[in-house]
């Protein structure tokens, strides 16, 4: 099983917790957790390998992808 936890803070008022897992290589990733804050409408994310914001998103390391999966139309 692949894990992650995702912590969103900041200077505006998103916040949230979001997990993410997958339990082999060919299952679904499962996404729970809260989002609070955003507008109305559509949104995306990615999430990234480290949580390193030093030099923003040049120390975030690779999207979290812990299969290799290709990409396809932005989303794996």
């Amino acid at each position: 099983m692949a894990k992650c936890v995702v912590r969103l803070s900041g200077d505006s008022a998103v916040a949230g917790i979001l997990h993410l897992s997958q339990a082999s290589e060919g299952s679904p990733t499962k996404i729970e957790g809260e989002i609070r804050g955003l507008t109305p409408g559509k949104h995306g994310f990615s999430v990234n390998a480290s949580g390193d914001l030093s030099e923003g998103a040049a120390t975030t390391g690779d999207i979290f992808n812990p299969f290799g999966e290709s990409v396809v139309d932005g989303l794996m």
